[in-house]
């Protein structure tokens, strides 16, 4: 095995390494929570407010964030910084075993696993949505057309998403579901077209309409075929999984249909 420089220098000084493992934990919560105190950070990562007024105080130094009394927020080169490193701290991560096994078995090009249970603790989902938009922003480039669906974690991923310069036009890739409106596609089309120089268009459709009924808008609609024909061109579809049971529920999936899908062992739904 060839090794790297990044691993010789931390063989050579591993205090290095333990060192930007800190500061990068820091700049995690203040891209998710800003502005945040430096009470809400030590809550978050276990270290003490002194250790992190100490990272803080070195990140903006750095240039990486900003600290005023209403808290600590990133700055653009912060952000920026943040997605380049991500890959490099996962690699040193014992959970790269698992998405090497489930790349195999699931026959992908590249898999994230985040530690805990995102149904049971809003935490883990948040940082969940953190790992989705930090992967989401190496692919953003001039040009392209991004698809959203809706939900929770989806809401999560777009306000987790770092600010970016990308020229994307952004779509939902689902009409509107559910009463909330926050999770709503057509909200998060247009939360992720904020965080970048884009621009999106909105779906007037609930989710759920027959084919009879979406032909019949179609005709009538020509906004309607535009967005749709943006959608079927998506360059990168952003969606989320959610629980089968519950999604039939909310869905309000006939009984027979459900008890269907109940007997074959569905788990997952996305999209309908």
């Amino acid at each position: 095995m060839i090794a790297t420089k990044e691993d010789v220098l931390v063989s050579l000084v591993p205090e290095l390494f333990a060192e930007a493992e800190r500061r990068y934990a820091v700049l995690k919560e203040v891209s998710l929570q800003a502005p945040i105190g430096r009470r809400a950070i030590a809550d978050a990562t276990g270290f003490t407010e002194r250790v992190v007024r100490n990272l803080a105080a070195e990140l903006e130094a750095n240039g990486l964030v900003t600290v005023t009394p209403a808290g600590i927020s990133m700055t653009r080169r912060g952000e920026q910084l943040l997605v380049d490193l991500a890959a490099y701290f996962r690699t040193r991560q014992s959970v790269k075993r698992l998405e090497r096994e489930l790349v195999e078995i699931l026959a992908m090009k590249e898999v994230r696993i985040v530690r805990g249970d995102s149904s049971r603790d809003r935490t883990v989902q948040r940082n969940l949505a953190q790992e989705g938009a930090l992967l989401v922003a190496r692919y953003l480039a001039d040009d392209l057309v991004v698809a959203v669906s809706g939900g929770t974690t989806l809401s999560l991923v777009a306000k987790a998403l770092p600010e970016s310069t990308a020229k994307v036009t952004v779509v939902p890739a689902r009409g509107g579901f559910g009463e909330t409106l926050e999770t709503q596609a057509n909200t998060i089309a247009a939360m992720v077209a904020r965080k970048t120089r884009g621009t999106y268009r909105m779906l007037h459709v609930p989710d759920g309409f027959s084919p009879e009924l979406i032909d019949i808008l179609r005709r009538e609609d020509k906004s309607l075929r535009e967005v749709e024909a943006l959608i079927h061109r998506a360059d990168l579809l952003i969606m989320g999984i959610g629980d089968a049971a519950r999604m039939a529920d909310l869905r309000q999936i006939p009984p027979a249909e459900r008890a269907t899908l109940m007997t074959g062992g569905a788990v997952g739904e996305t999209l309908g």
